[in-house]
């Protein structure tokens, strides 16, 4: 049984023995999950079912399952990305504007007029 990291929110466990509820409660609290589950067993026991086998069961049925490795990335790269696809914009824009800008320097140049001149005036 090892520790686990320290988690924001209080979920279900995907790795949990029954429900997951004991190992969430323990990567919540960033404890062993070996003595979350031994004081609910204790608890149990010495109270008998009704408070902590309905609160087990409770939290069992209204606790979210703690998302998966490919939906935490999924939201962690939708948060991140929305900043990364206005700043890979921004630079698409720029360098659109500064192509453009090439272009129209080009076409419209002084030399490039006097050397259409030139040839306008030979023919």
């Amino acid at each position: 049984m090892a520790y686990c990291e320290r988690t924001a929110r209080l979920y279900r466990s995907r790795r949990g023995m029954i429900f997951g509820v004991c190992q969430g409660i323990a990567d919540w609290r960033g404890i062993n999950a070996g003595y979350v589950r031994l004081a609910l067993v204790v608890l149990t026991v010495f109270t008998g079912f009704f408070p902590f086998g309905l609160l087990y069961l409770l939290a069992a049925f209204f606790l979210p399952l703690e998302p998966s490795f490919h939906e935490r990335e999924s939201r962690s790269w939708y948060r991140s990305g929305v900043r990364k696809g206005f700043d890979d914009l921004r630079q698409e824009f720029d360098d659109l504007s500064s192509r453009f800008n090439k272009m129209d320097r080009r076409s419209y140049s002084k030399e490039r007029d006097w050397d259409d001149r030139f040839k306008d005036d030979r023919a």
